[in-house]
C-alpha cells in the first residue's frame, strides 16, 4: 500500500477521498496483518463506495 492513496470518482474524475498511510517504508513483512493496514484499507474502501454513489445520483 502506498503512503498516500487518492480515490478518484468516475467521469468527470474528482477526488473522492484521500488516505494517508502512516507506516515505515519499505513496508515490513506482515504489514498486511497490522492495524494500520486494516484501518487504511477500510478508509480507502469507504472512499470507493462514496465515489461510486456520486455517479449513481
Amino acid at each position: 500500500m502506498a503512503a498516500r492513496v487518492v480515490v478518484v470518482s468516475p467521469g468527470p474524475g474528482r477526488i473522492a477521498g484521500e488516505t494517508i498511510i502512516d507506516a515505515p517504508l519499505p513496508r515490513p513483512p506482515g504489514f498486511r496483518t497490522t492495524e494500520v493496514f486494516r484501518t487504511g484499507a477500510e478508509a480507502v474502501s469507504a472512499h470507493l463506495l462514496r465515489g461510486g454513489e456520486e455517479r449513481a445520483t
